[in-house]
């Protein structure tokens, strides 16, 4: 059995990122991927843009690292060895309603740190490029482009090289916890592998693994976008990314992009697919994207179409419209229409000869989570609301608990106990007991509170991440 510090779940591009952060710090960390090389998801099936930032709420985590991280790429790709071209973007606009909200998407970049926006008109727009469309437009000149692919595979091939092991063709089935050993046990197809810590950067399949390890599944869709790849000859025409007017949501619909090897990407459009990896295209989608497409760019002819190729951006979705994803399949038993209406209706179906995470048959009632999407078991129909008796060790981390603190845990309080030491550092943590699993969680933050993604909470976070880590001189990495 390998045993690692950290275990990173996904070798897509965050997952490589992260295993190339950790490689800075004397650590002994492995990625685990499903596939035989990184990038094979959606890391590879996208636009290949370096966002400005001006679509993002103002203070959100989110917003902050768009533009922190659009500011440092010009050294990060150098770095890596990787293209970059920093074009600018275009996001133009042809009625009315498309001006307001571009000004409303522009304040909100100004908010966030953006620098340099500016509108322009029609004759500037031809300055530019004369074959984008858009009467009027926002010029945003820190836009840039990159090849998604090579960026991931900078960012692995960076992290191998400072000492992170990479694991391919690793599908992860379970994760287990071993509270004698304070580790987890992670199950692959083919092997078991124990970590101290496990990163969860799965991508599609992140849900999947959140619930292995315990935590009730989120709800997410699948947000699908087909592209046409135009031939180099039509890349001569375009030197600029030109996007249509956000919509009142800060979504884009289809648009034109120049790769950094010549080429015209268009697309995507989106529509919801319930197939994790749904990559077929269709006829009726490339006529949407060719007829939208040529309102961005001038010189959208089938002449020039060589390629086409369809990506899936995973989202969570908002609980409170009450909609439910309801997956094509439970336990390897497909489920039927009706099936999948009694489960949106919120109650429950019986199931056969289910497959769980040990290979073994099992039959079972289902229901989901209305507020969450998360999959519930029960062996009667009335058993949904039947709770995992709390699993509760004598002592964590050295920390032995008292009668009072087992039965605050108990009782579903969150509990914060100070001084807990683990390879020769002494923490704190926020302990509470999972009310599904019955295990014992552990949380930086107090979980009963909303978590604070400002900028000072993440600099209070990187901070101490630094004071606990040694960095590593053989090779750099940022």
């Amino acid at each position: 059995m390998m045993s690692y510090d950290v275990i990173v779940i996904g070798a897509g591009v965050v997952g490589s990122a992260v295993a190339r952060e950790l490689s800075r710090y004397q650590l002994k960390t492995a990625v685990l991927e499903k596939e035989l090389d990184v990038a094979c998801g959606n890391s590879s099936r996208n636009t290949g843009m370096l966002h400005a930032g001006f679509t993002y709420k103002p203070g959100s985590l989110k917003a902050e690292c768009a533009v922190e991280g659009n500011q440092e790429f010009d050294q990060v790709a150098k770095e890596l060895g990787v293209p970059f071209k920093r074009t600018g973007k275009l996001v133009v606009g042809f009625t009315d309603h498309d001006r307001e909200n571009i000004l409303k998407y522009k304040a909100i970049g100004e908010q966030n740190g953006v620098q340099g926006m500016r509108m322009i008109d029609k004759d500037e727009i031809n300055r530019i490029d004369p074959n984008a469309g858009g009467e009027f437009a926002m010029y945003v000149p820190s836009s840039g482009i990159l090849d998604p692919m090579q960026y991931t595979i900078g960012l692995a091939e960076n992290a191998c090289q400072n000492g992170v092991r990479f694991h391919f063709g690793q599908k992860v089935t379970g994760i287990t916890r071993d509270e004698a050993k304070d580790v987890w046990a992670v199950k692959t197809e083919q092997d078991t592998f124990e970590t101290k810590w496990v990163i969860n950067c799965a991508g599609m399949y992140a849900s999947e693994i959140s619930e292995m390890l315990g935590y009730p599944n989120y709800p997410v869709k699948g947000f699908k976008g087909e592209y046409y790849v135009l031939d180099k000859k039509a890349g001569k025409f375009l030197s600029i990314p030109v996007y249509p007017a956000p919509n009142d949501k800060g979504g884009f619909s289809t648009h034109a992009t120049p790769t950094v090897d010549g080429n015209v990407l268009v697309g995507p459009d989106s529509y919801v697919t319930e197939d994790r990896e749904d990559y077929v295209v269709t006829k009726e989608h490339m006529d949407g994207l060719f007829r939208d497409g040529s309102k961005m760019f001038k010189q959208m002819k089938r002449e020039y179409f060589i390629r086409n190729f369809a990506g899936i951006r995973w989202k969570r979705y908002n609980p409170e419209t009450g909609e439910i994803y309801i997956p094509k399949e439970i336990c390897n038993v497909q489920l039927t229409a009706e099936d999948k209406e009694v489960l949106r209706k919120g109650q429950a179906v019986y199931l056969e000869n289910m497959i769980n995470r040990k290979g073994e048959e099992f039959s079972a009632f289902v229901k989901l989570d209305m507020n969450t999407g998360r999959t519930m078991y029960s062996r009667t129909p009335d058993g949904f609301n039947e709770q995992q008796a709390p699993r509760i060790p004598a002592e964590v981390y050295g920390h032995v608990f008292t009668a009072q603190e087992k039965a605050n845990l108990q009782d579903g309080k969150t509990l914060l106990v100070e001084g807990l030491k683990n390879n020769g550092q002494t923490f704190s943590s926020y302990l509470k007991v999972n009310p599904y699993s019955g295990q014992l969680q552990y949380f930086q933050e107090n979980p009963d509170i909303r978590r604070d993604t400002s900028r000072q909470a993440a600099q209070t976070d990187t901070a101490q991440g630094q004071q606990q880590g040694q960095k590593k001189g053989a090779k750099q990495a940022v």
